[in-house]
């Protein structure tokens, strides 16, 4: 089998490409995954969207919510808690505090 000069500068080329683009990637470890409170957030959001589906009641109290997350959540922490509230009512706008312990539900349902 015949292998042609060009070829073999092709193949350098393609080399040197990719030694280049890996000398650009970072050499720390890139985090994966989501922060606690980010996965506190997914899943008293599914939760809630859940029981005003299956209740039309769109009304929760703080405790319930803790209860649940306590459940859904290994070794939870009050503040990745209070993190994970804070976020769905003032980054996400669904979570409404209506009166101290009491919120609203105020996303939409698919």
């Amino acid at each position: 089998r015949v292998v042609l000069r060009s070829d073999v500068e092709d193949v350098i080329e393609i080399c040197r490409a990719g030694a280049e683009v890996l000398e650009a990637l970072p050499t720390k470890a890139v985090r994966q995954g989501k922060t606690r409170p980010n996965a506190i957030v997914d899943r008293l959001r599914q939760y809630m969207e859940k029981r005003v589906r299956m209740s039309s009641s769109r009304d929760f109290a703080e405790r319930d919510l803790l209860e649940y997350a306590k459940h859904a959540c290994e070794n939870l922490d009050m503040q990745d808690f209070d993190k994970a509230i804070s976020r769905l009512n003032e980054q996400e706008g669904i979570l409404l505090r209506v009166r101290p312990g009491e919120y609203e539900f105020t996303g939409e349902v698919c």
